[in-house]
C-alpha cells in the first residue's frame, strides 16, 4: 500500500490467510487464562482473608490467658545475692461472657463475608472464560 496512488484498489486478502493453527486446545487456553489472571489471585486472597476473619471473630467467644514471670534483684545497693533477689509469677485469665451481643453480631457479619467474596470472585472468572476461548 505504500507509495501507491490513493485511487488504486486494495487487494482482498483471502480468508485462508487469516486462519492459523493453535498449538493448544480450547480447554487449555481457558485454563491458562484462568491461571494467569491477577484479579482472580487477588480475589482468592480476599476469600482467604474473609475466612481468617471468621476465625478471628469466633475467637472472641473463647477465654484468653496470659502468663508472666519476673525475676530480679532489689535493695538499696546493687548486690547480686540470694538475699536481694525476688521473683513474681502471675496467670491472668479473662473471659467476656456478656458483651451485649456485639461479639455474636460481629461473628455473624464475618460468616457472611467469605460467601460474598466467593460470589464476587465468580464475575472476573466468568469474564476470563470467553477471553480464553477467543485467544
Amino acid at each position: 500500500l505504500l507509495n501507491r496512488p490513493l485511487d488504486t484498489p486494495v487487494p482482498a486478502i483471502p480468508d485462508s490467510a487469516l486462519r492459523f493453527h493453535l498449538s493448544i486446545s480450547e480447554d487449555e487456553a481457558v485454563a491458562h487464562a484462568l491461571a494467569h489472571r491477577e484479579e482472580l489471585a487477588a480475589m482468592d486472597a480476599n476469600v482467604g482473608v474473609a475466612d481468617a476473619a471468621v476465625g478471628l471473630a469466633t475467637a472472641s467467644f473463647l477465654p484468653s490467658a496470659a502468663v508472666a514471670f519476673d525475676y530480679g534483684f532489689q535493695g538499696q545497693q546493687i548486690q547480686f545475692s540470694p538475699n536481694n533477689d525476688y521473683w513474681t509469677a502471675s496467670v491472668v485469665v479473662s473471659w467476656n461472657l456478656f458483651n451485649g451481643g456485639r461479639d455474636l453480631a460481629r461473628r455473624q457479619a464475618a460468616v457472611a463475608e467469605p460467601e460474598r467474596a466467593r460470589v464476587s470472585r465468580q464475575e472476573p472468572e466468568d469474564k476470563a472464560r470467553p477471553s480464553g476461548r477467543q485467544a
